[in-house]
C-alpha cells in the first residue's frame, strides 16, 4: 500500500525499468486519472487501482507481463495489443478491453445517469451520475443487450435496482457499501451473486432473486444489517464463506 490514500494524486508514469507493483499499491487515489506505462516491464498484483474509479482507461502495452482480474478498477477500459498477454488475460477473466488495432474509441450511451460502453456487441454499465436512485437496469441499449454492471454502482447513492436476466452475473463488489439501497429485484436469467456483491448495503431490507440463481458467493451480503426478506431459490447450489454474516435482521 505504498501510495494508499493519496487523495491529490492525479498522474502515475512508471519509468522504464522492471517493476512489481505490490497489491493495494494505489489504493483509493481516487483523482488518479492518467496512467502512463510506456515501455515498462510491469508486474502488477491485485488491486493495485482499488478504487480509482476515475481511470476510464489505460494502454496496456505488450511487455506488461502480469496483471490480475482485479488490478484495475473493472469500469477501466484496456487499451491492449491483440495477441499480447493482457489480451489474453482480459478475454479468460471477463475484464473490458479494446485492441489498439481498432479505429476509434467505443460507442457509449447515458440513460438514467448510467454511462453504458460497447464493448463486442455488448453493452457494460461503467459509471453512474447518482441523478437517479431508482433504477431498472433495461435489457437492451439501442438493441446491444446489457450483459455487464461492473462496479459503476460501487459506493453510490443508489436507493432501489432491478437487475434484468441478460445480466448473468452481479460481479464483484458490483454494490459494495451502496449505504442507501433499500430493495433489490434480480430477474430471471441472472444466475450468480459475486464476492461481496451487496457487502456493508447496511439498509438493505429486501431482495427478491432471480429462480435460476446458482452460486451466491463469499460476502455477498455481509453486514447487510436491515436486510429481513430474501428469498433462496431451489436452484440454488452454493453459499460462500460469510455470504450473510451480520446479517442481524434475518430471522
Amino acid at each position: 500500500m505504498a501510495f494508499a490514500y493519496c487523495q491529490e494524486l492525479t498522474t502515475v508514469e512508471f519509468p522504464k525499468s522492471e517493476l512489481n507493483i505490490g497489491k493495494r499499491a494505489f489504493y483509493c487515489c481516487e483523482k488518479i486519472k492518467s496512467l502512463s506505462i510506456s515501455d515498462s516491464n510491469v508486474k502488477f498484483e491485485n488491486e493495485v487501482f482499488w478504487g480509482c474509479d476515475l481511470l476510464e482507461s489505460i494502454a496496456v502495452p505488450s511487455n506488461v507481463s502480469k496483471i490480475c482480474a482485479d488490478t484495475f478498477p473493472r469500469v477501466t477500459l484496456l487499451i491492449v495489443e491483440e495477441g499480447s498477454y493482457t489480451h489474453r488475460f482480459a478475454e479468460e477473466n471477463d475484464l473490458m478491453y479494446w485492441l489498439s488495432s481498432n479505429n476509434g474509441t467505443p460507442i457509449s450511451y447515458v440513460k438514467d445517469g448510467v454511462k453504458y460502453v460497447i464493448i463486442n456487441g455488448e453493452a457494460n454499465a461503467v459509471g453512474y451520475d447518482g441523478s437517479v436512485e431508482t433504477i431498472t437496469i433495461p435489457e437492451t441499449i439501442d438493441g446491444y443487450p446489457v450483459t455487464h454492471l461492473r462496479t459503476a454502482f460501487k459506493e453510490s447513492n443508489i436507493q432501489s435496482i432491478n437487475i434484468p436476466g441478460s445480466v448473468k452475473n452481479v460481479e464483484n463488489y458490483a454494490f459494495y457499501h451502496c449505504y442507501r439501497l433499500r430493495s433489490v429485484t434480480i430477474s430471471d436469467g441472472t444466475t450468480r451473486i459475486g464476492k461481496s456483491a451487496f457487502s456493508i448495503c447496511e439498509s438493505l431490507s429486501k431482495v427478491i432473486m432471480s429462480d435460476e440463481i446458482t452460486i451466491i458467493d463469499d460476502s455477498a451480503f455481509f453486514d447487510c444489517t436491515d436486510l429481513n426478506n430474501i428469498n433462496l431459490p431451489n436452484s440454488l447450489q452454493y453459499i460462500g464463506n460469510q455470504a450473510f454474516s451480520i446479517c442481524s435482521s434475518l430471522t
